[in-house]
């Protein structure tokens, strides 16, 4: 009888396996923590973009609650200095989302971007800024344009870390409809929620197409902060990872052991799902 019970336990198990195993695993375009050794970032994923003080590896992370890509590796600090881009193949429909956690220290009132998607070259298509009034950190979104063609979120603590989606995308009926927009410390693990934030200049031209992420140190007006945890992917579960699968089993079986003649019945079936 224990034989018996072993079988059937082991292939409820198996059966377990198989449809969890259906439900998918999420992949990002890339994924970077940020470990590295101490010191300059180096150049084998990234490419360098211009001159200056090359973006510093950090002993340290940043993490936010459930997300995937929280507590890894180093942690890169910006200022000033020499800009970053890496590839991310070609995207040219669909929308692309860039996951990152951040942590500003320091801002000025004019405020500059540190991040931003490329087509190609120098021609940016979606920037993130941030800047202050003094009392807190404040992120903004433009598709094309610089200040003041910037719209602003409402103020975040500084020297807190905060989880920012920059969502491009792309649209079809004109060469200027695409639209690009922000969310703001989402509930990882939830459906995707309206943004924070929407570019004012969502009216002026499309992107052909994405084929770079790149992190930017300005002058002058450059804000502090250490960046981690980046994801990029064409979905938002992809780039909002949940950090623990979420499993969802019914809980209508009489049980899992079947005595021969005895019961219960010898046929039972439930439902595994949930996101990973």
């Amino acid at each position: 009888m224990r034989k018996l019970r072993h079988i059937i336990t082991t292939a409820l198990m198996a059966l377990t396996l198989l449809t969890w195993s259906s439900v998918g695993w999420g992949q990002a375009i890339f994924v970077e923590d940020f470990n590295y050794e101490i010191g300059d970032l180096p150049l084998t994923s990234w490419n360098s973009a211009n001159s200056g003080t090359a973006i510093a590896i950090e002993n340290g992370s940043l993490s936010y609650n459930n997300y995937f890509s929280s507590g890894f590796g180093n942690y890169a600090k910006m200022y000033q200095g020499l800009d970053y881009n890496r590839s991310i193949g070609t995207i040219n429909s669909g929308s692309v989302y860039a996951a990152i956690l951040v942590r500003v220290s320091a801002a000025t009132a004019t405020g500059d971007y540190f991040l931003h998607f490329t087509q190609s070259g120098t021609t940016f298509k979606g920037r993130l800024w941030a800047k202050t009034s003094g009392t807190g950190v404040a992120f903004g979104i433009a598709k094309s344009g610089t200040t003041p063609a910037v719209n602003y979120s409402g103020e975040y603590a500084l020297d807190t870390d905060h989880l920012i989606v920059m969502k491009y995308t792309f649209n079809s009926g004109t060469t200027s409809d695409d639209i690009v927009e922000l969310i703001i410390n989402p509930t990882v693990g939830d459906a995707e929620p309206a943004a924070t934030v929407v570019a004012s200049d969502n009216t002026t031209t499309d992107a052909t197409s994405l084929t770079l992420f790149g992190l930017r140190q300005a002058s002058g007006n450059a804000p502090t902060l250490h960046v981690d945890g980046i994801r990029i992917a064409t979905t938002w579960a992809d780039a909002v990872k949940l950090a623990v699968p979420t499993i969802n089993a019914s809980s209508s079986l009489s049980g899992f052991t079947y005595m021969v003649d005895e019961g219960p019945s010898a046929v039972q079936s439930f439902t595994v799902d949930g996101v990973y």
